[in-house]
């Protein structure tokens, strides 16, 4: 018998992890897997941590947590020994540690961390710009992208940066609004108090007696950031803080710095109404309350101007007093303060010399009553309106006050406004409510001014708000449905010349505001746009010059979008089109069919503007070279407005953007998104880079004047390299230069692809797909949004959790 002796030998334990996934920007945990095939306990421990972050690591279980640095991307290792307790020595290994890219929040982490990050790239551009104060805008919008995007101490560290106070104040106000955008009011409150003391030590390190109009501006811009995020006791303190500010610089005779505040809450008070109007919400008419009686107490206190010529010069008389009682007094009707606007109607009137009217508010006369009378009436309008809808009497004091035609007429205009809606809320219908003022105002020839007494004057609601804003949006309904028929009736139209009283501002273009503002039918009033515009195109009635049907074409295609009716829009403006090609100016043409764009976009006509671009950009190459300085210019900024910008277009009388930051608001409707995004990019690409030779052939007085316009516009199409050549430019000074690079570094901070979309920011490969959602972005929110998360955010054909460079780099 052959026996054998076995012994044990030790096996050394294995390491089953040499490359662990975290999270950019945060805290990981995982476990480090090892195995030993003789069931030994195996014991890791760190030699060499990651040169970034913090890691801990249990030896015995091998789990570990990672803390990554803040936006520092990941391209780290760590070295580690391992060991059974049996082997002669630890055996040692290197893992690497790996961004993640699965979930929203690596997806979010992993960009700002990166190199690609746009804020990151502002950083370097920043580089560029010598003198700090300089900066102090970049840093803002760094403070307040970060954090929107989550990192709010990264945030605190730009703010920390800004050591001036107006600037610190503003840049804490756009971080608070960043926070209220992604749902953390709390935190934003936090902010808002800070962006208050800032503006408040500024204002004691300067003196009430150096008080500017900004000031004004920036308080009252706190007020209604408290406001906007309902936080109504914060903004009652702040408006108590500054009705003490404004009794400091008020004295006897008026001053402009007293007139800054009042200025400032009166503009509040009509973003706070049109808030009401539209919703109806309680919160918001006691935000306007608040508002309106803050202005009536600054209102009667304003001081007294000095007549500087005829019977009473040298006198004093009461303009400012008479003008905000007046406006405060129709504030507080609007806000359903109807004892409070009688007290201040009352009051105003006295200041004219005239009491008596209603014994619970008696007021002597103003001793400078004749003076003022004589002076200033511009206010008797308002008041003999709100006689009307207070007191809904045969005695109207205001209007036997002026013995002009013209305050006569204008009071008139108002009292019928009220009239008309006290009727109605009498039980009385439309057609016999308004009869005795269409009279009244058709006789006179005053057609639009009818219109606008039915919808809304200057400074003064219409019969539609003042119903509306009395809750009764139901009666407002049927007074914009009448209104909307005198508007597309022959009879306006052969009376009325310009196109801003009958498709513009204060003609079809209100009445679907106004009827969108009170829940009406909207498409209904937009297709009395499009009868109108038949009407004007037939020329039988009116026939309009070749400019102003330009401008009516563009002004129905707006109404048309916010109507509904955006099928019809191709329509109109292949119309439009035709009216454009009679034009005699080469770049004016251009120009025109660039405008266009944005609303196509809105219109869901994205293809049409991606047409529209490309023939408008044939017609004009061949041209170039034989183009004055001037026209360049033209092409240039339209380019720039039109085509590739983030900003508001400066000219035309409506809300529009360019066609790419038009496409990013409504991403989730633009089916071929990458195709339009490519094309339009591209063209404006190649035509820049034919633009640019021929502007730098001119003088440098013109290379000068089209400066800022070239390295904008090569920045937006994310070609720095060419924008930083042109900074360096011989024909541009230092001082120059810095102002480029400012201007430069601020447009790439600012990138957002999703203009006005809360839920998201970023879309780094242009296919209308967001790389990410932004914290506290709820899936009603997504789904209202109707965005879908890219899944391959470089458009490589590899889908992100499987692609180890994800954003391309």
């Amino acid at each position: 018998m052959v026996r054998f002796s076995v012994e044990n030998v030790n096996d050394a334990p294995q390491l089953l992890t040499t490359n662990v996934f975290v999270t950019s920007s945060t805290t990981t945990q995982g476990i480090i897997t090892t195995q030993d095939l003789d069931g030994d306990t195996v014991t890791i421990s760190l030699i060499t941590p990651p040169s970034n972050g913090v890691m801990s690591i249990n030896s015995t279980t091998g789990e570990f947590t990672y803390e990554a640095q803040t936006l520092s991307s990941i391209d780290e290792q760590f070295e580690i020994s391992y060991t059974d307790g049996l082997i002669s020595e630890p055996l040692t290994a290197i893992i690497s540690l790996s961004p993640s890219y699965v979930t929203n929040e690596d997806k979010l982490n992993y960009y700002y961390s990166s190199s690609l990050s746009h804020l990151k790239q502002a950083d370097e551009l920043s580089a560029n710009i010598a003198d700090e104060l300089s900066r102090y805008d970049i840093y803002a919008t760094q403070a307040a992208a970060y954090a929107r995007a989550g990192f709010l101490d990264t945030a605190n560290d730009y703010l920390a940066l800004i050591n001036e106070q107006t600037a610190r104040s503003s840049a804490l106000k756009d971080v608070a609004q960043a926070l209220d955008e992604i749902g953390q009011t709390e935190q934003a409150n936090d902010y808002r108090d800070q962006a208050v003391a800032a503006y408040n030590q500024y204002l004691a390190d300067k003196g009430f007696d150096n008080i500017a109009s900004s000031d004004a501006s920036a308080l009252y811009s706190l007020v209604k950031s408290y406001l906007g995020a309902d936080q109504v006791s914060q903004a009652s303190n702040l408006l108590n803080t500054i009705s003490l500010y404004a009794e400091q610089v008020r004295e006897d005779e008026y001053t402009s710095s007293y007139g800054y505040f009042l200025n400032g809450v009166r503009l509040s008070i009509d973003d706070a109404l049109q808030s009401y109007a539209q919703s109806l919400d309680e919160s918001d008419l006691t935000q306007a309350k608040l508002l309106a009686n803050n202005y009536a107490q600054l209102a009667v206190k304003a001081g007294y101007r000095l007549v500087r010529s005829g019977e009473y010069e040298g006198q004093p008389y009461e303009q400012y007093k008479t003008l905000h009682g007046a406006w405060a007094a129709q504030y507080l009707y609007r806000a359903g303060e109807f004892e409070a606007a009688k007290d201040y109607t009352n009051q105003v009137l006295a200041m004219y010399g005239s009491t008596g009217f209603d014994s619970n508010y008696a007021y002597s006369a103003s001793p400078y009553s004749a003076a003022t009378l004589d002076n200033y009436t511009y206010p008797i309008q308002f008041l003999a309106g709100l006689i009307e809808g207070l007191y809904q009497s045969d005695e109207n004091p205001a209007i036997t006050l002026s013995d002009s035609e013209t305050d006569i007429n204008n009071a008139q205009e108002q009292v019928y406004g009220f009239n008309i809606a006290n009727r109605l809320l009498a039980g009385e219908d439309i057609t016999s409510a308004a009869a005795q003022a269409r009279s009244f105002f058709t006789e006179n020839g005053d057609y639009n001014e009818f219109f606008r007494a039915l919808t809304e004057l200057d400074n003064v609601p219409g019969t539609g708000l003042i119903l509306s804003e009395a809750g009764r949006n139901d009666l407002a309904q049927q007074i914009f449905t009448y209104a909307g028929d005198f508007l597309a009736s022959d009879e306006y139209i052969s009376k009325e010349s310009s196109t801003t009283f009958l498709t513009g501002s204060k003609g079809c273009k209100l009445l679907v505001d106004l009827t969108a503002q009170v829940g009406g039918d909207t498409a209904n009033a937009a297709n009395k746009c499009l009868s109108m515009l038949n009407t004007l195109n037939d020329g039988d009635i009116r026939t309009l010059s070749n400019n102003s049907s330009i401008t009516a074409h563009n002004q129905v295609i707006v109404s048309l979008i916010k109507g509904g009716l955006s099928e019809q829009v191709a329509g109109v403006h292949n119309q439009l089109l035709s009216y454009i090609a009679l034009d005699e100016d080469t770049e004016d043409r251009f120009e025109a069919r660039l405008e266009t764009l944005g609303y196509l976009v809105n219109a869901n006509q994205t293809s049409l503007a991606s047409t529209t671009l490309n023939d408008a950009i044939t017609e004009i190459t061949p041209e170039l070279n034989a183009l004055t300085s001037d026209q360049l210019e033209t092409i240039l900024a339209a380019v720039k407005a039109e085509v590739i910008g983030l900003e508001e277009a400066q000219t035309g009388e409506f809300e529009r953007y360019s066609m790419l930051s038009s496409m990013g608001s409504n991403a989730a409707n633009i089916s071929d998104f990458s195709a339009n995004y490519s094309n339009a990019k591209t063209q404006a690409s190649t035509l820049l880079n034919a633009l640019e030779p021929l502007i730098l052939g001119f003088a440098d007085t013109i290379i000068a004047d089209n400066m800022e316009d070239l390295v904008n516009s090569f920045t937006l199409i994310n070609d720095i390299s060419k924008a930083q050549s042109l900074i360096s430019n011989g024909v541009n000074g230092e001082a120059d230069q810095l102002e480029l690079y400012i201007g430069m570094t601020n447009l790439v901070a600012s990138r957002d692809d999703f203009r006005g979309i809360a839920i998201a920011s970023v879309d780094t490969d242009h296919d209308g797909l967001p790389n990410f959602f932004l914290p506290n972005a709820s899936d009603e929110d997504i789904a209202l949004a109707g965005l879908i998360a890219d899944q391959d955010a470089d458009n490589d054909g590899v889908i992100d959790s499987e692609d180890t460079t994800p954003l391309g780099i």
